[in-house]
């Protein structure tokens, strides 16, 4: 899949950025922490960051972040 430049002009593509950019998590921060996935241990605090995104299709981590909510159930966290 390819990033979109610019779906709707003047405005940025990734809708959750925009609405809260202190917990968005950038395509590369998304890679690092599944490449260490199995160590790691969320906690309820990651809640906002890891559900931030809406899954809107526009980034290259759509799979990843769903990878990331599904660990943070598993170790015992809350929706």
């Amino acid at each position: 899949m390819n990033t979109l430049k610019e779906r709707i002009k003047g405005r940025k593509n990734f809708p959750t950025e925009e609405v809260d950019p202190d917990n968005y998590l950038s395509d590369d921060e998304v890679r690092n922490l599944t490449k260490n996935k199995e160590t790691l241990k969320f906690v309820q605090e990651d809640y906002y960051k890891l559900y931030n995104c809406v899954h809107c299709g526009e980034c290259d981590t759509e799979e990843e972040r769903l990878l990331l909510k599904q660990r943070f159930l598993e170790d015992g966290n809350c929706v």
